[in-house]
């Protein structure tokens, strides 16, 4: 059964015992190589400790330094307008919705409120005579979420004191100025 000329019960025992510690051998050896494999690695590890040390530490930082700038939450009722600092800019054609938002720390997101805004403003116009009165007007609206980037990339943040408050005063002086003063404190 071992393939060797010799016959007999010792002999064979013998064998056995042998092809046993052949098989041990290799099991040895394969270990032996995944020890050298590993030895290589903590090597590795060893000679580049403090570099891959402060690699690992400066990634880190890195990541909770810019983690404001990466993760953005749109909160509910509001719309989040994107801009590209090195591609473009605003984004005109879209906005993002409500939740957490994933960019890169080098672009922005402008978030607007989408809910119904009430603002009572005071406005001095002349009336068809040429007197000079204060009228208090109170507006209501609403951004259109079609048109937000375009209102970013034109008027920005503050568009309720660029763009509402003047449309909206230019319009109460061209009314006022149609009527009297009898008429206009009549109404």
């Amino acid at each position: 059964a071992c393939g060797c000329d010799q016959r007999g019960h010792q002999h064979q025992r013998r064998c056995e015992k042998a092809k046993r510690l052949i098989q041990f051998a290799r099991v040895l050896g394969e270990d032996d190589r995944e020890n050298r494999k590993m030895s290589r690695l903590g090597g590795w590890v060893d000679g580049h400790f403090i570099s891959a040390t402060l690699g690992g530490l400066v990634v880190l930082f890195l990541f909770v330094f810019f983690f404001g700038n990466i993760f953005v939450t749109v909160p509910s009722g509001h719309r989040g307008v994107l801009w590209h600092r090195f591609f473009g800019g605003t984004v005109i054609g879209s906005s993002y919705g409500e939740g957490t938002k994933v960019i890169f720390p080098w672009d922005r997101i402008y978030v607007y409120d989408m809910r119904l805004h009430q603002s009572t403003e005071k406005f001095d116009v002349l009336t068809k005579e040429g007197l000079q009165i204060a009228v208090s007007a109170t507006l209501r609206f609403r951004l259109n979420p079609k048109a937000i980037g375009t209102i970013h990339a034109q008027a920005g943040p503050n568009y309720v004191d660029v763009l509402v408050i003047p449309s909206i005063g230019a319009a109460v002086r061209m009314e006022a100025a149609k009527h009297t003063l009898e008429e206009i404190y009549s109404s």
